[in-house]
């Protein structure tokens, strides 16, 4: 599957860093759950929700991620200006596009029905 990884340490001996044991029950798990298992309840989630809804949730994970990171660190991780510029892009493409698709069929609307 991965060749190991040897180095040396700081005493002169080599250490694998290629998973082995328990290790790979906790990959087998994780895949299952947090990718087998959510995405079978995203699926199950369209009979509820809208399109827009369950992509606009998608769309902004990126923000829900920066938001934890806050919450977890604090200001221990500082951000560069490249990264506050493209989480502004993604929340002002979000929250753009409903505004920007009204006006569309408010216009395709009039140009049908003078």
């Amino acid at each position: 599957m991965s060749a190991p990884v040897l180095w040396r340490t700081g005493s002169g001996r080599t250490r694998s860093d290629s998973a082995a044991g328990w290790d790979w029950l906790w990959v087998v798990v994780l895949a299952g759950v947090c990718t087998v298992y959510a995405y079978a309840a995203f699926v199950r989630l369209f009979q509820t929700f809208t399109a827009f809804v369950m992509n606009l949730t998608v769309n902004l994970e990126p923000i829900y991620g920066i938001l934890l990171a806050f919450f977890i660190f604090g200001d221990a991780e500082k951000m560069t200006t490249g990264f506050y510029a493209g989480a502004s892009l993604i929340l002002g493409a979000v929250l753009l596009y409903p505004v920007l698709s009204r006006w569309s069929n408010r216009r395709a609307k009039e140009t049908i029905n003078p």
